[in-house]
C-alpha cells in the first residue's frame, strides 16, 4: 500500500503496489554495488551521447552530408519545422544536402539549453534550442526536440522534431492555470519515506515538466518524469509519466468550478500490473497543495482512498 501511494502522489502513478515491493531480496552490499554499476552505465551512456551530439553538429556546421547522416538509424525520421517528414538515414543524406546547397554562406549552428533524460536503457530524449548564426544578420532560435536509440553498443538519432519559436502574447498558454505547479516541494511519507518534486516550463513555456525522486534511509528507490501539455485537437491538457522501473501512464487534467483540479488517470507497471484512479489536488496556494487519490483501481478490482497529504515548496 505504500509503494502505491508514493507511487500515487510523487509519481502521479496509479497502480496498488505493496510496501514489500520497497524491499530488495537482495543484500545491501549487492545492492550497493548494482546501483554503483547502474549508474556508472548511466554516466558513460550519456557521455556517449553527447559525443554523438558534438559530433553530428560538427557534420553540420561543416556541411558534410553523409557524416551527419551516419549519425541517424536507419529507419529515423526527420520532421521540420513545417511539418514536412524525411524518413530514413539514406533520404536524409539527400536532403541535408539540398538544404546545405541552399544555405546562407558562412551559416553556423550552435546549441543552448541542452538537457538530455533517459527513458528507458536503449531510449534518451535531448531537447534544446538551435541558434542559427548567419554573418550580418540578427540570430534565430529553433526548438528542438531528438529521440536516441541505442543499437548494437552505440547510440543513434531515431527522430528529430522542429520547432520554431516565434513571440506569443499568451506566454504560458492553456497551461497558466497550473503555474502553483513550478517549483520544488518536498514531502515525508510514512517516516523516513521522503518525495521531492522538481517542476519547471519547457522551453517556449508551452509545456511542464516535472521530475521527482522517492528516497528513504537506504538511498533513492525510485525516479520518474512527467510532461504535461496542452492538446489543441482534443481541446484538453494532457500528461505522460515514465519511472525508473520502466512504468509509464497518462492523464487528463480538469480544473473544477470551485479550483479543485483532478487528474483522471491510467497506468502500466513494468511488470504489467494496470491500474487507474482520480487525482485531486485541492487548497491549492502559492506554496503548497492538498494532494489524495480517489476511485482507485488495481487490474480491474478497486482499492481504498489514499489519505490526504499536503505539499509544501522547499527553499531549495
Amino acid at each position: 500500500m505504500l509503494r502505491y501511494l508514493v507511487v500515487q502522489h510523487a509519481a502521479l502513478a496509479l497502480l496498488l503496489v505493496t510496501s514489500a515491493t520497497f524491499c530488495s531480496a537482495q543484500d545491501a552490499t549487492t545492492q550497493t554495488s548494482q546501483e554503483a554499476q547502474g549508474n556508472q552505465t548511466v554516466r558513460l551512456d550519456q557521455l556517449a551521447i553527447q559525443d554523438s551530439i558534438a559530433g553530428y553538429l560538427n557534420a553540420i556546421n561543416n556541411r558534410d552530408s553523409q557524416t551527419a547522416a551516419s549519425f541517424w538509424s536507419e529507419s529515423g525520421e526527420w520532421i521540420n519545422e513545417d511539418g514536412s517528414r524525411v524518413r530514413g538515414s539514406a533520404n536524409i543524406a539527400v536532403s541535408l544536402a539540398r538544404s546545405f546547397e541552399q544555405d546562407p554562406a558562412g551559416m553556423q549552428i550552435s546549441l543552448r539549453d541542452l538537457t538530455i533524460r533517459f527513458v528507458t536503457n536503449t531510449v534518451a530524449i535531448e531537447d534544446g534550442v538551435a541558434v542559427i548564426s548567419i554573418p550580418g544578420n540578427e540570430k534565430t532560435e529553433s526548438s528542438y526536440s531528438v529521440v536516441h536509440i541505442k543499437q548494437n553498443g552505440g547510440w543513434k538519432i531515431d527522430s528529430i522534431r522542429e520547432t520554431k519559436t516565434p513571440p506569443s502574447p499568451q506566454r504560458h498558454s492553456q497551461l497558466k492555470n497550473l503555474s502553483w505547479l513550478i517549483g520544488n516541494f518536498v514531502d515525508q511519507l510514512d517516516g523516513d519515506n521522503e518525495i521531492t518534486t522538481s517542476c519547471s516550463w519547457t522551453q517556449g513555456d508551452k509545456a511542464i515538466r516535472r521530475s521527482f525522486q522517492v528516497a528513504n534511509n537506504e538511498g533513492v528507490v525510485l525516479k520518474g518524469t512527467q510532461v504535461i501539455v496542452w492538446d489543441a485537437r482534443a481541446g484538453q491538457i494532457r500528461s505522460w509519466i515514465f519511472d525508473s522501473d520502466g512504468g509509464f501512464g497518462s492523464g487528463i487534467w480538469r480544473q473544477q468550478n470551485n479550483g479543485v483540479w483532478t487528474v483522471d488517470s491510467e497506468y502500466q507497471l513494468a511488470d504489467g500490473g494496470v491500474g487507474s484512479s482520480t487525482n485531486v489536488y485541492s487548497n491549492i496556494s502559492s506554496d503548497s497543495y492538498n494532494f489524495h487519490s480517489i476511485n482507485r483501481m488495481a487490474d480491474g478490482a478497486p482499492i481504498p482512498d489514499t489519505n490526504m497529504i499536503r505539499v509544501a515548496k522547499s527553499d531549495n
